[in-house]
């Protein structure tokens, strides 16, 4: 399967090292693609369905989505006034604690996401207690911001498709997955300690984990294709020790030190309806 588009974001943890294997994983033919985890939709882009549901809990990162599809050309005048310099980045980074913030434009906050993005230390999105982003300038030499080319073909594709998008819970979310759907789940990863799960917009604890497996079993049961991403421990092993688990090895860029950049083990989760597809294929593809 060819990739089609590529994502308007740079984000920790994307999935562009893993698509390759994910293509070769994803059903193929479904009624709609589902994301409850949005994050920079790395896979959402590359398969660019023509009808889908898309959602986070992060509310900027889906008012950038909405930007992207409602406001393009707005958007682009915008990210070309930002510049890739420390003072000006922790300026803008720090409008989130003024009131000014509540009175910016939809616009203007896409772009000061986008913007914080590109140029915030290795694609991360992290605010702290108060909700404010406190990710450092990530002090890159060469920055693209404005992405002209990628951020009007992914407006052009949200503008093009039925794609609906939501910011809500996961559950929220997969809720409206139907028998015949293709849902990918691509969670906060679980590491064994609690403070894992406190860089993103909301805490995802060891609870949400295990309702995230309660959603992927109902999904299911309700006949759907579902793919989970998550970290390889023990305890994720156990809590889907009941599907299919196919380990994988992925390349963390966030280190500084590319002498530690290591391969670090993941999981890729398959329900019984994707498995069955998936062995059927083998089997055909070896007679």
């Amino acid at each position: 399967m060819e990739k089609k588009l590529r994502t308007p974001f740079k984000w920790a943890g994307g999935k562009r090292q893993l698509l390759p294997i994910l293509h070769d994983l994803v059903p193929k033919t479904y009624e709609r693609y589902v994301e409850p985890f949005a994050g920079g939709g790395a896979l959402f882009f590359s398969l660019a369905p023509e009808k889908g549901i898309i959602g986070d809990i992060n509310e900027t990162l889906m008012l950038t989505y909405k930007v992207i599809r409602d406001e393009c050309d707005d958007l682009l005048k915008h990210l070309s006034m930002h510049q890739n310099q420390e003072a000006y980045y922790y300026a803008v980074r720090d409008l989130d604690r003024l009131p000014l913030y509540d009175r910016m434009s939809n616009v203007e906050k896409a772009s000061r996401f986008l913007f914080l993005n590109k140029t915030g230390y290795g694609g991360i999105y992290r605010v702290n207690k108060r909700g404010q982003v406190n990710v450092p300038f990530g002090h890159y030499k060469q920055v693209n911001i404005i992405n002209e080319k990628v951020v009007c073909k992914a407006s052009e594709f949200l503008n093009g498709a039925s794609i609906s998008l939501m910011t809500s819970d996961f559950v929220s979310t997969a809720d409206r997955a139907k028998e015949g759907d293709f849902v990918y789940f691509d969670p906060p990863y679980y590491f064994g300690s609690e403070r894992n799960f406190t860089a993103y917009a909301t805490r995802f604890t060891l609870y949400d984990q295990i309702r995230l497996k309660r959603t992927f079993s109902q999904l299911n049961d309700r006949g759907c294709y579902v793919i989970l991403s998550n970290s390889d421990t023990p305890a994720i092993r156990e809590l889907y020790s009941d599907f299919h688990i196919r380990p994988v090895e992925v390349t963390r860029l966030v280190n500084r030190d590319t002498n530690k950049r290591k391969g670090s083990g993941e999981l890729l989760i398959m329900n019984d309806r994707l498995w069955q597809e998936k062995q059927l294929k083998v089997s055909c593809a070896a007679k």
